[in-house]
C-alpha cells in the first residue's frame, strides 16, 4: 500500500498495521522512528503528552524523519 493511502486511512488498528508493515520494509533508523510515531498516532496516542511523560532522566526522544 502506498504511504499516501495509509495517511488517508482513519485512525485505528488497520492503519497502525499498515504503518508497521511499511516501517519494516523501510531502511534507516530515523525513518523507522517516523513509522513508530505514526503507529502510535494511529492508535490515538498523544505524542506530545507521551514525550512529556517520558522526559525523565537522560531519555531523549529523537523525532523521526519521513521517508
Amino acid at each position: 500500500m502506498k504511504l499516501t493511502e495509509i495517511l488517508e486511512m482513519p485512525n485505528g488498528v488497520e492503519k497502525a498495521r499498515e504503518f508497521a508493515i511499511s516501517g519494516l520494509l523501510t531502511d534507516g533508523g530515523w525513518h523507522r522512528q517516523w513509522y513508530l510515531e505514526r503507529i502510535l498516532e494511529a492508535l490515538d496516542v498523544d505524542l506530545k503528552e507521551l514525550q512529556i511523560t517520558l522526559a525523565i532522566g537522560d531519555y531523549v526522544w529523537e523525532k523521526g524523519v519521513a521517508p
